[in-house]
């Protein structure tokens, strides 16, 4: 594939809108999104994360600049759709060669900090008093009570869970 369309590509895909479905206050794009996954990763991970593990967070959502994001309440509703929806996005990555060989705790990683930072992101918009993405706060919290979590992660969300949503002070 051209370099230079690969480059554009890759980089539009950062653009795509996530959580279309529920109201929440302007900005949360895939950039955003994968911007603060590695952020995380490079606070809670032990030692230097490995290559395709940065990678893997990178390229993970690329595939929603032609798919969109689909809704989880969609694949609740119909796993037939979540189905087609993954093979549709395991077509775009194979078209534009995204696909990055994770081990099993790098994958571990990748879907703890998605999650993760999904749960921060609706804690944000909790905290700025809109109620309507709650359901979904509910549903990410549960769902990270259920994941396999690795240790530095299921550490930080006892720690999250303590102290609660903090604003960053202009002040340093």
């Amino acid at each position: 594939m051209d370099s230079v369309k690969r480059a554009w590509q890759l980089r539009e895909s950062a653009s795509v809108e996530r959580l279309h479905t529920c109201r929440h206050r302007p900005g949360y794009s895939n950039g955003f999104h994968v911007n603060a996954m590695l952020l995380l990763l490079d606070q809670l991970y032990p030692g230097t994360p490995p290559y395709n593990l940065v990678r893997a967070i990178l390229l993970h959502d690329v595939h929603e600049l032609w798919l969109g994001d689909m809704p989880a309440p969609a694949k609740r509703l119909d796993p037939e759709l979540g189905t087609a929806y993954a093979a549709a996005a395991a077509l775009v990555e194979d078209e534009l060669d995204l696909g990055v060989p994770v081990t099993k705790n790098e994958s571990r990683w990748l879907h703890a900090l998605d999650a993760l930072e999904f749960f921060m992101f609706t804690l944000d918009e909790l905290n700025a008093g809109n109620d309507h993405i709650r359901h979904c706060a509910d549903r990410i919290a549960e769902a990270l009570g259920k994941m396999d979590l690795p240790d530095e992660v299921k550490k930080f969300v006892v720690q999250l869970d303590e102290k609660g949503w903090q604003r960053t002070d202009e002040r340093l």
